[in-house]
């Protein structure tokens, strides 16, 4: 399946799927650090899996990705990435803590694999809803470096059983930090024709 054979209303019905996630995601980060948080998904893109890297603009930038194998009647994975910085800045709101942390401790890395794990299962208990599919996510793995080196990490396996990756790109607002960050839905092959023949 090609990105460029899709019609601009399958383009559209994942945009809306996309937004539903993301609502249910905020609602979830709102609630594991009992603040207000609002997630705008700024852009949606769907990229061949072997062009995903197109969607950063430093492909040397550090970063920080928690990935979780997707089970159920849709299969893949679902990643989430976020600068070097904004993990930091994230990991201390997750710990309730006023300052950033010069490295991710092993406390850190735990916050954000579990934060990844309970945002995860938001997003994708909605999508599941919206089509009528069950979809888990697995144990959450937490990787960081340079992008392209993380990218070839997390979606390298996917790629031998996905063609697409739908990249979303997601603003992280709370009263005080502006935080951005990426979600990547990548189904294999049949999971993205049964989403697409579900929703049209």
């Amino acid at each position: 399946m090609d990105s460029k054979k899709l019609t601009p209303l399958q383009l559209d019905v994942l945009r809306e799927v996309a937004n539903i996630g993301a609502a249910h995601a905020a609602t979830a980060l709102s609630q594991i650090i009992e603040k207000t948080v609002l997630i705008n998904v700024t852009r949606v893109d769907l990229f061949p899996i072997n062009s995903v890297s197109e969607a950063f603009e430093d492909s040397e930038s550090r970063v920080v990705a928690v990935r979780l194998k997707m089970l159920g009647d849709a299969v893949g994975g679902f990643i989430l990435i976020w600068s070097w910085q904004d993990a930091l800045t994230l990991a201390a709101i997750l710990k309730k803590e006023p300052r950033r942390p010069p490295e991710l401790s092993a406390m850190d890395i735990s916050a954000l694999k579990e934060s990844g794990s309970i945002l995860a299962a938001a997003y994708l208990r909605a999508i599941g809803d919206f089509i009528g599919f069950s979809i888990i996510p697995a144990v959450p793995e937490l990787f960081h470096g340079e992008i392209a080196e993380v990218l070839e990490r997390t979606i390298g396996e996917l790629s031998r059983r996905s063609e697409l990756a739908f990249c979303l790109e997601t603003e992280f607002i709370d009263s005080k930090n502006q935080l951005r960050g990426r979600f990547l839905l990548v189904p294999d092959v049949k999971g993205l024709q049964m989403i697409l023949g579900k929703l049209l």
